[in-house]
């Protein structure tokens, strides 16, 4: 009866164990340029093959890119064949345009839920916001994978030009997430187009946290994130961001790479960063 007993224990503690154990996931947001003939020697043909490789060798769970054409979503959605994405082109909510798109490992993540909308006064249509250059977007996913965990992951690229579209957009992510994070850790990441020094970051940080300063692994060999394919400099302009519900997730691992291409090149006029995070028991 006493052994019985014990292993009666034994089982209970080790089932409890298990489902209080952590769910680590990668996330990757990378700006990979624009397929644009003007940048020569960097032009997105020249680089897209090193792309491929690059992500592969990462594998990570989420790869949310930034300022990708019709043409560069197809190659990527061709060659990385272990993932599937959601987003649609910025112009139009089908193709035409950049996308903000999130690739998912198709071996671990299956889409619940996916949507799009415009950083502008009129988020539910194609449109251009406040004082914007061009027409912004969020994509986003409620992700779940094989045990049932789930995440919101979102995906943005704000306008370069528009400070009030910058920060306009800053107050539509915290209605829209501040919902959300209700119900589902939330990880937020993308090219922001503004510096930590910059008051829209405080506003920012009021309802997300920046991995940046929450993990205690860090391989930062470069402080920014923009290197404008420049092969020397401070590389101190830290404008692309992991951010998170630090109430849901924690922070294993971050990381900004530095790639280079066969040639030796840069991989993209943006460092890609790397963060590894952990569902909260």
């Amino acid at each position: 009866m006493f052994r019985i007993l014990y292993w009666g224990c034994f089982l209970l503690v080790t089932i409890i164990s298990m489902s209080c154990s952590k769910q680590s996931f990668e996330v990757m947001s990378y700006n990979i340029r624009l397929d644009h003939e003007g940048d020569k020697e960097n032009n997105w043909h020249h680089r897209k093959a090193d792309m491929i490789k690059y992500i592969e060798k990462h594998q990570p769970d989420f790869l949310g890119v930034q300022e990708a054409l019709p043409q560069q979503m197809d190659y990527l959605d061709a060659q990385l064949t272990d993932y599937k994405y959601v987003g649609v082109g910025r112009d139009d909510g089908k193709r035409a345009g950049e996308f903000s798109a999130i690739f998912y490992r198709t071996t671990s993540w299956r889409p619940i839920v996916d949507s799009t909308f415009w950083l502008s006064e009129t988020p539910e249509q194609p449109s251009l916001g406040w004082d914007a250059n061009i027409k912004r977007v969020c994509t986003y996913g409620i992700f779940e994978d094989a045990k049932g965990n789930q995440v919101a992951v979102h995906n943005v690229h704000f306008d370069h030009q528009g400070q009030a579209a910058r920060a306009g957009s800053v107050n539509l992510l915290k209605s829209h997430i501040s919902d959300i994070a209700r119900s589902y850790p939330v990880v937020l990441m993308g090219d922001f187009n503004f510096a930590p020094n910059d008051p829209l970051y405080t506003n920012l940080m009021s309802f997300i946290s920046d991995s940046h300063h929450l993990s205690n692994k860090k391989e930062i060999p470069v402080e920014g994130t923009f290197n404008g394919f420049a092969m020397e400099g401070d590389f101190s302009k830290r404008i692309d961001y992991v951010l998170l519900t630090k109430d849901k997730l924690s922070v294993d691992a971050y990381a900004i790479e530095t790639p280079l291409t066969q040639k030796g090149l840069q991989l993209s006029d943006h460092f890609p960063v790397l963060v590894t995070l952990s569902i909260k028991p």
